[in-house]
């Protein structure tokens, strides 16, 4: 960083003693602490040590192609000589990745998903040094297919009751991609070849639609109104005159009154059961979760037959709706379909946990 700040301020004003002299110290010191690390590395003889080292010889590269840039008065006075690193970069960058590659291959032998995982991440370090090395990514294939947990996930009427024909052709385009990880995949549907390591079941128990119910209700609703004026009159039955001599009137109020009968519509399907999970290798049922989805169909509206002068703002607002067609019960049931989708989703989130 202090050799970077100080080759920015010598580009701009190389006669800039002070910082000649700090690029001098740092570009020297820093250079003396990779190449104490190289030769630390060197001497350990691990075989995992070809990645630090070459990072430091590629630290060594960038920081001299920096410097090499500066004007040829301030690279004589720093005493700056090229070194070529390009032989040892290449050396240990190839070493670094036959070290991951033999780790991955080893990882791999031992045929579980979870060292086939870590086989992966090895192999994938290679790819940030070379996109085509050996058979790498036929070894990367067969990381990801040993280390993918594959879940096949169905759907079970265990009632009593008949679903609609599309039922389980609509439920089963749920989505679960939303609930898959690097190394879980969910499928509704079998592909073949692909052993599956769990399953999940909708095992649904209860189909029940209510019947069609219509409740009503009657009341009424009065008010006084104004309804016209009369005269106001004196002792001699005269039209009395206020103080401009007009006639003075007085509002005249009569009680009105309208009778409503509310009408509301009414009918529910229900369809519960449980989400169970299994471990196909055990054959252990794991969890059972219960699951219930419901949709409704509700209508209401007012009949009206009296004087409509009588109803408050808010009846009004009421008035002008008229009954509906109720759904037929296999309408119903396709309508909770969304629903028990959502709320089935939500278990195999929050239950991702048992999927390894």
């Amino acid at each position: 960083m202090a050799t970077k700040k100080a080759v920015s301020k010598l580009m701009k004003k190389p006669d800039n003693a002070k910082e000649i002299w700090v690029l001098s110290q740092a570009f020297k010191k820093a250079n003396i602490q990779n190449t104490d690390r190289i030769e630390f590395l060197r001497k350990t003889g691990k075989p995992e040590i070809w990645e630090e080292i070459y990072q430091n010889y590629f630290q060594l590269k960038t920081r001299q192609d920096l410097v090499k840039n500066l004007p040829g008065q301030i690279l004589a006075s720093v005493g700056f000589e090229i070194v070529n690193y390009d032989t040892d970069l290449i050396e240990a960058e190839k070493k670094a990745c036959d070290y991951y590659y033999a780790l991955g291959l080893k990882l791999l032998s031992q045929n579980d998903k979870f060292s086939a995982r870590q086989a992966y991440d090895e192999f994938m370090k290679i790819k940030k040094h070379y996109k085509d090395y050996r058979d790498l990514d036929a070894q990367i294939n067969k990381a990801i297919a040993l280390g993918t947990t594959n879940v096949i996930f169905y759907i079970k009427n265990s009632s009593y009751a008949l679903l609609p024909q599309d039922f389980e052709y609509e439920f089963m385009k749920i989505t679960l991609s939303d609930a898959e990880t690097r190394w879980v995949r969910y499928d509704s549907k079998e592909v073949e070849g692909i052993n599956y390591d769990y399953t999940i079941l909708l095992n649904l128990k209860v189909i029940d639609v209510s019947p069609e119910r219509i409740r009503e209700k009657n009341w009424i609703e009065s008010k006084e109104i104004q309804d016209g004026w009369t005269y106001q009159l004196d002792n001699h039955g005269n039209v009395m005159h206020d103080s401009a001599g007009n006639d003075i009137k007085i509002p005249r109020y009569i009680k009105v009154s309208c009778m409503l009968k509310e009408i509301q519509q009414n009918k529910e399907a229900v369809l519960s059961g449980k989400v169970e999970h299994y471990n196909n290798i055990t054959k252990q049922l794991m969890n059972s979760e219960n699951i219930t989805a419901n949709s409704v169909f509700s209508n209401g509206y007012l009949i009206a037959n009296g004087d409509l002068r009588a109803l408050s703002a808010e009846t009004k607002k009421r008035l002008g709706n008229g009954p509906l067609p109720f759904p037929s019960d296999f309408d119903m049931i396709m309508m909770a379909n969304e629903y028990l989708q959502k709320a089935v989703k939500n278990v195999i989130r929050n239950k991702s946990y048992l999927i390894k």
